[in-house]
């Protein structure tokens, strides 16, 4: 809730100059080193444990690589397509 309040108030009331992704990113290193120190000062007193209670199927896809290398070639082409290479030129 004050990573709202104060993102609200740095572009609703308090003009800080910044580019709103600049604040985003300042306000992120923030609450990071914030999380480590409270992690430091008071840690868990047992460490966490995920449990997995086998809802989702999460064997691997059979067709991954395959997809993934079909979803790069296609944006290379469109990117030479739509570069100074090609048609844009």
């Amino acid at each position: 809730m004050l990573f709202i309040s104060v993102y609200a108030s740095t572009q609703l009331f308090w003009d800080t100059g910044l580019h709103f992704l600049h604040i985003l990113a300042i306000m992120f290193v923030i609450c990071t080193v914030l999380m480590l120190v409270i992690g430091k000062i008071k840690p868990r007193e047992t460490a966490y444990k995920l449990e997995d209670k086998k809802v989702v199927d999460m064997t691997p896809w059979k067709l991954v690589y395959p997809v993934g290398f079909a979803a790069v070639i296609a944006m290379l082409i469109v990117f030479l397509i739509f570069s100074e290479a090609g048609i844009a030129a």
